[in-house]
């Protein structure tokens, strides 16, 4: 029961991100860290918007998870990414931030 206590006290103590003149490439990449980490499903309604997302053949950029199993690890993979970007400071994070996956984050 502590534990889970002490988790809420760390996501919540994370601050939202706030866009400054000149800054918003900075700013985007703080935000879909926050949110990815925060409330995947927030961040999959800015991206897809609220409808269900339709796949077709003539449909570019990557291929939406199908399965429980994919969806669960696509969040998870996601998660794991923004959390790590999430530590790294302002003035290095351009540097990282097109990195796919977080393995080779």
């Amino acid at each position: 029961m502590e534990s889970q206590s002490d988790s809420t006290q760390t996501v919540s103590s994370l601050k939202l991100p706030m866009l400054k003149t000149g800054d918003y490439d900075l700013w985007s990449m703080r935000m879909e860290q926050y949110l990815t980490h925060t409330d995947y499903a927030l961040w999959e309604v800015i991206v897809n918007g609220d409808a269900p997302a339709v796949a077709s053949a003539s449909t570019e950029g990557p291929i939406p998870p199908k399965t429980a199993e994919q969806k669960i690890a696509r969040k998870n993979e996601l998660k794991a990414k923004s959390t790590l970007l999430l530590a790294i400071p302002d003035e290095h994070l351009l540097k990282f931030h097109g990195i796919k996956d977080a393995k080779s984050l």
